[in-house]
């Protein structure tokens, strides 16, 4: 008996399902662990930057020599990428580890809970056809986390190399040092917000097309932030290998989730889900919602 015949089995065993035309909007997985993590990434190395200016700062005894400086520069850079790149190897593969682990359990929980708004069954209840999916997210995760000290060390070196050679003062090339630890750390809470909500669509679509369902309704937020191309489309069908047009201008076309930081979800059509499943509703108990 093949997993689809198993559901529909159990799906005629629990009888009833509610009158639904689609399944409404699951909960979203939350990106604060995962925020949390990357955050503590950008702060380790803004520790290791600090300290290393620091001490480079502390050594020039003569500030008004410029001689040898640039050299000086390029070292210290240096070593701070391959102590970044020491220090943040030993943590990106297990936060993106969990990040991948929590992200799949809480959409296999979500989309349950989606689906008792119809039928009381729980379709979801492993992750071995994901492995793929999560191996490759893992994947991108870890080098998004590498990036996260790699590029604020190059924005610390635009800011700092030339104002230190032209000779500005101290005090102010740290002020500047630590705005772009600012952008750091909004770097990575933007990496966590925008790999939740792709893992999450990514999985959905998974997902739902392991039941034979192609087809969904997009569905925003409804508030301020969803792009007015992505609010167009909202309540229109669409099927996952036709993605819509979600950027005019571009032309890009994407499902929901997939488009940079968006926070839409697909919503399947309960004919289209049940008939996947070979259930009809003369086989089932339909209650009013």
């Amino acid at each position: 008996m093949n997993a689809t015949e198993q559901i529909r089995r159990r799906m005629l065993a629990a009888h009833t399902r509610t009158r639904r035309r689609v399944l409404p909007r699951m909960r979203e997985p939350s990106d604060l662990a995962y925020r949390a993590d990357l955050l503590i990434v950008a702060r380790n190395a803004q520790k290791l930057i600090r300290t290393e200016l620091k001490r480079f700062f502390d050594s020039r005894t003569d500030a008004a020599r410029t001689d040898g400086i640039a050299d000086e520069l390029r070292g210290l850079f240096q070593r701070l990428r391959i102590k970044a790149a020491v220090q943040t190897a030993a943590r990106a593969t297990p936060i993106a580890a969990q990040f991948v682990k929590r992200t799949t359990e809480a959409n296999r929980k979500a989309l349950n809970d989606q689906m008792h708004t119809v039928i009381k069954i729980d379709p979801f209840k492993d992750n071995a056809g994901l492995e793929r999916t999560m191996r490759a997210r893992a994947r991108t995760n870890v080098e998004l986390i590498k990036s996260i000290p790699s590029e604020l060390i190059d924005d610390v070196e635009a800011v700092v190399a030339p104002r230190v050679i032209s000779g500005i003062r101290v005090e102010e090339i740290m002020k500047l040092v630590q705005e772009r630890f600012d952008v750091s750390d909004s770097r990575a809470q933007l990496i966590a917000r925008d790999q939740v909500g792709k893992f999450n669509g990514e999985l959905t679509q998974e997902r739902h097309e392991s039941l034979g369902v192609n087809e969904y309704v997009w569905s925003t937020s409804q508030d301020s932030r969803v792009r007015p191309d992505h609010a167009d489309l909202n309540g229109r069908a669409f099927s996952y290998d036709q993605p819509p047009v979600v950027d005019q201008k571009s032309g890009r076309t994407a499902n929901p989730g997939e488009d940079y930081q968006c926070r839409c979800q697909a919503l399947p059509k309960v004919s289209a889900l049940l008939d996947a499943l070979g259930v009809g509703d003369e086989e089932l108990t339909i209650e009013e919602d």
